[in-house]
């Protein structure tokens, strides 16, 4: 240890340590850049790299839709719950639209959070069209399930939320599953901008359990009151109206389909006549403010031509239903953007 002390002094070490800490960083910050975890600045993947891609975490996909709508300027903004994100694809809804499409979920967003997550993602950007979803879960009839920040600061603390160390773990991550490839009960983004969940053998199409959709029910339904807040309700979409105006962004309303389970347990709580008003309250003010309307919460028997492939079930759980019904679903919406009639109430 002595003959080490008088080889390198104390100063030099030091500085050789800083090097490498300096070095590291370096790396993963180059890493991060380069990888592109949360799916903000990338135009073309890496093959092998960044082609499969991971869920935004939820503490910072507000964050990331507005980073996203700043670098990327959309024409178009499909904006909604976790069900957005994973069933429709941005990339399928440009072609289709002939537009440039984003799409953002974020976990059992509010319908209280709407206006001001709109006017935070086009302050950059001018939003031609804004697809936003709705539904009595995300409504004034139920609490928040997050703690969602403050949109006055989004702007400025986004780059500050984007913690170093998380974005490294999201990273090493994403190159794990490209390389490896998914594996068992991971949710992924495929090659082609598409949602999968890998599942065990002989489970690929088959639905989730009802015992086990009736726990994720209670889960929702624990922060849930019997009837609608409408007053509440109205001073939103009052506020959503005001702001689209402003900005000449026309508004469409989407109530989006769940699963035959879902819908059992709806009944079962006794809920489907609370729910089915609240929609008639929503369609309403839906028309004294000029927004369309678009139900697509339909029986089964509306999805039944809807070939899903071998391994694709129609529904991943209770209430996320897979790429092909969101291609579907997609195709009605660009029908009725070009002035065809869709398969919903107006």
């Amino acid at each position: 240890m002595q003959g080490f002390k008088n080889e390198i002094p104390p100063a030099r070490f030091f500085k050789y340590i800083f090097l490498i800490v300096l070095g590291l960083s370096i790396a993963t910050l180059l890493g991060i850049f380069l990888i592109d975890p949360y799916k903000i600045w990338r135009k073309n993947s890496i093959a092998g790299v960044n082609e499969i891609t991971l869920e935004v975490p939820s503490p910072i996909q507000m964050h990331a839709a507005v980073l996203n709508s700043a670098l990327h300027t959309p024409n178009i903004l499909i904006l909604g719950s976790s069900r957005v994100r994973r069933g429709f694809n941005s990339r399928y809804a440009s072609q289709l639209f002939n537009a440039n499409v984003q799409v953002s979920g974020i976990d059992l967003l509010p319908l209280s959070a709407a206006t001001e997550l709109y006017s935070a993602m086009s302050k950059h950007t001018h939003i031609k069209k804004l697809y936003f979803e709705v539904n009595y879960f995300t409504s004034n009839a139920c609490g928040r399930f997050f703690e969602y920040p403050q949109i006055e600061d989004l702007w400025s603390s986004t780059i500050v939320n984007f913690n170093p160390r998380d974005a490294a773990e999201q990273s090493l991550k994403t190159l794990k599953i490209n390389v490896l490839g998914p594996r068992i009960l991971h949710g992924y983004f495929d090659r082609l901008g598409n949602y999968h969940e890998k599942r065990g053998k002989g489970m690929e199409k088959s639905e989730p359990d009802q015992s086990i959709v009736n726990r994720e029910f209670k889960y929702i339904e624990r922060k849930c009151q019997r009837q609608a807040n409408n007053i509440e309700d109205s001073k939103n979409l009052i506020a959503l109206f005001k702001a689209t105006q402003a900005q000449g962004t026309e508004v469409i309303l989407l109530v989006l389909p769940t699963s035959p389970n879902w819908q059992a347990s709806i009944r079962q709580a006794g809920l489907e006549t609370a729910i089915d008003q609240w929609k008639k309250n929503i369609s309403e003010q839906a028309r004294q403010f000029h927004f369309i309307f678009l139900d697509f919460e339909r029986d089964a028997d509306f999805f039944s031509s809807i070939n899903t492939g071998n391994d694709t079930p129609k529904f991943w759980d209770s209430s996320h239903f897979s790429s092909p019904i969101g291609n579907f679903l997609l195709e009605h919406m660009a029908r009725s953007d070009n002035g065809s009639e869709a398969h919903g109430n107006h």
